[in-house]
């Protein structure tokens, strides 16, 4: 009984004293493709405003004008006339190489219901190595934002994979909202959707050939794991283990001796 006990610390030592790679966002920088289109009249000027770790600021406007939101030069605006035959705003994202250990996916978007820019119904991720086939499948999150009116508000979703999740390219398929309900009875259709980042999330060291020190250096990627305090929780779980084994084995000579 007392070796079990012996061999269960020991085990537990092990498994907490695993490195745990840290997080960044590999897709800061990265190119992509808008599948469909964004509007001329809100466009992405820079071809890298979905990818470049840079969100919209909250309103400030001091005159108290709530509109002003959707004018933030972060957004990009796509209209419901874009959206493909299954309902879909189409992106697909470059990591630049084969990244072994994706651990999220998410997107950053707009709901401001009086001016007809609505939450997507929801987001599909799916990735592969190859840019135009053997995608697969991610996961999606199905979105439930309000979508009363005078609803303004700046939010996130995102998609964490079930298990070992590799490749190159992303693919992001944001579903626009259909069948809103108004107060006459009746429904419509969301006119606008307004995304400001898209961000991959994976582990620093499992890249197929290094994540590049540009993007591991970089002030937008993900906050790290907190190496320091980590570490720290790791060695006194060691010696803690390590002291309840020596209290055994000293308990155990004990009882031999008496």
């Amino acid at each position: 009984m007392k070796k079990s006990i012996i061999v269960l610390v020991v085990i537990f030592i092990c498994l907490f004293c695993i490195p745990v790679g840290a997080q960044i966002a590999v897709s800061v920088g990265k190119a992509y493709e808008l599948v469909t289109p964004a509007s001329s009249a809100y466009p992405d000027t820079s071809a890298n405003k979905l990818t470049d770790g840079i969100f919209a600021l909250p309103n400030t406007d001091t005159s108290d004008n709530p509109q002003s939101y959707y004018q933030r030069p972060e957004y990009v605006g796509f209209n419901q006339t874009a959206a493909d035959t299954n309902g879909n705003f189409v992106i697909i994202l470059d990591l630049g190489e084969g990244i072994t250990d994706l651990t999220g996916f998410e997107i950053s978007y707009l709901n401001q219901t009086d001016i007809g820019i609505f939450s997507p119904e929801s987001v599909t991720f799916s990735v592969s190595d190859v840019r135009n086939d053997g995608y697969a499948a991610v996961g999606t999150a199905t979105i439930d934002d309000s979508t009363m009116a005078g609803v303004t508000e700046m939010k996130k979703v995102s998609v964490t994979p079930s298990g070992v999740i590799s490749g190159r390219y992303v693919k992001a398929e944001i579903k626009i909202r259909k069948n809103i309900a108004d107060e006459s009875g009746g429904t419509f259709n969301a006119g606008w959707v307004f995304l400001d980042e898209i961000t991959v999330s994976g582990n620093a060291d499992t890249s197929s050939g290094g994540i590049s020190e540009t993007n591991s250096s970089t002030d937008n990627s993900m906050p790290q794991t907190g190496d320091g305090i980590v570490l720290l929780a790791y060695a006194i779980l060691a010696i803690t283990a390590i002291c309840i084994i020596g209290l055994i084995i000293s308990k155990r000579k004990l009882e031999e001796n008496k």
